[in-house]
């Protein structure tokens, strides 16, 4: 069951971090075409996230207990129900708006993809720091 996590995680960083980097881009440089393939990725990012987490928590209940990485384990699940609800809420505000945002709405939407591309980097930090530098999910309880 562990290994299902990292078989989703890995779309959903990719789709999150180069989805929104090319959205915020896009609305920032006002490049609608980036804008466009941005928000599609961003949106598959999002629709493999729900999966991931839920993936995730199943991999700590399946996984033997392990020496060290509590505390990053607890904080790596928190960030990804943190990033689960921006990027559930973003997707929810843009669908809201038919997905075409109102001109003004658009420079804080980009910050805020751009702070879910951030805790996406660091989120995936922490799970990859869990398997390298503590073995979970590959070693031997």
């Amino acid at each position: 069951m562990h290994l299902i996590h990292p078989a989703l995680v890995h779309f959903s960083v990719a789709f999150l971090v180069t989805g929104g980097l090319l959205e915020a881009a896009g609305i920032l440089m006002r490049r609608q075409g980036w804008e466009q393939a941005g928000a599609v990725l961003l949106m598959a990012g999002t629709l493999f996230l729900a999966p991931t987490v839920v993936a995730g928590f199943l991999a700590q209940n399946s996984v033997a207990g392990f020496n060290g990485g509590g505390a990053e384990v607890n904080l790596h699940e928190r960030f990804g129900l943190v990033l689960l609800g921006l990027f559930a809420a973003l997707t929810l505000w843009k669908g809201w708006n038919r997905g075409r945002l109102p001109a003004d709405h658009k420079p804080l939407y980009a910050v805020l993809v751009l702070a879910g591309v951030l805790l996406t980097m660091v989120t995936a930090w922490i799970g990859g720091h869990l398997v390298y530098g503590y073995g979970i999910g590959v070693t031997s309880g």
